[in-house]
């Protein structure tokens, strides 16, 4: 068995991911989607997200809406901001509607000469669990922040992993009380944190080669992320709410990018 990392390519849809993750899981090997700021929140890191108990009710209670931010664009970048969306609420896109800003700051940062599809926008995800979502990924890069605001039946939790803000409120009495992050000390940072991602993730995929962790982040959850930002652009460009999973004919929808 080998270990194989994965990042959505210059140009792909939905198709050549699930092929993608068809063929290697025959060959028995393990696919880890590998995105860096989620596996610098899980354990092994210095502020551990499994402590954070997101999935499970409890800190939380029941998650009813979340907003997650993050810069353009949606295949270069917001790829990682709704990898982990996906991974902590541990569920999947039924209904989207998008919006596509037709910009792509990338073009100047890259010397391109090659016109693509990606850019920035977002839309609203309703998940197969009732959380409602809304991801904003129009900012450029000199102004964004990576953030999420999670709203449960029992608190609030905000997350800056720019800023190294995470904050915590426990609904008491009909009325949010702040309170410590249980397991969390300290501000997550971007020196100590966001670089332990590489190796954290590489340390995981040894786990998971000797049979001694689970695997947290599947090919199979890459394409659930994928599907919402094609149900984007379809939205965009039909105008309506798109079905996710994704009709035939949508699926071999391919978006540009780098």
């Amino acid at each position: 068995m080998s270990g194989q990392g994965l990042e959505q390519g210059p140009g792909i849809g939905v198709p050549d991911l699930t092929q993608e993750v068809g063929r290697v899981s025959q060959a028995g090997i393990v696919l880890d989607q590998g995105a860096v700021p989620l596996q610098s929140l899980e354990e092994g890191g210095d502020q551990g997200i499994e402590s954070l108990g997101i999935e499970e009710e409890g800190l939380l209670g029941d998650v009813r809406s979340v907003h997650a931010r993050f810069r353009m664009e949606l295949m270069r970048n917001s790829t990682h901001l709704l990898d982990t969306l996906v991974y902590l609420l541990d569920a999947r896109a039924e209904r989207v509607s998008g919006y596509i800003t037709g910009e792509n700051e990338a073009v100047e940062a890259l010397g391109a000469d090659v016109e693509v599809d990606d850019s920035g926008g977002g839309g609203l995800a309703v998940m197969d669990d009732g959380t409602f979502a809304s991801i904003d990924c129009v900012d450029p890069r000199g102004i964004s922040s990576m953030q999420y605001d999670f709203v449960g039946t029992a608190g609030k939790l905000y997350l800056n992993n720019d800023d190294g803000e995470w904050r915590f409120w426990r609904l008491e009495d009909g009325e949010h009380v702040e309170a410590d992050l249980p397991g969390i000390e300290g501000a997550w940072t971007w020196d100590d944190d966001y670089e332990d991602g590489f190796p954290n993730a590489a340390r995981h995929v040894v786990a998971l080669l000797d049979g001694d962790a689970e695997n947290r982040s599947t090919g199979e959850d890459a394409t659930r992320s994928l599907e919402v930002i094609v149900a984007f652009y379809c939205s965009h460009y039909t105008g309506g709410w798109v079905d996710v999973p994704l009709a035939r004919p949508l699926r071999d929808v391919t978006i540009t990018s780098w």
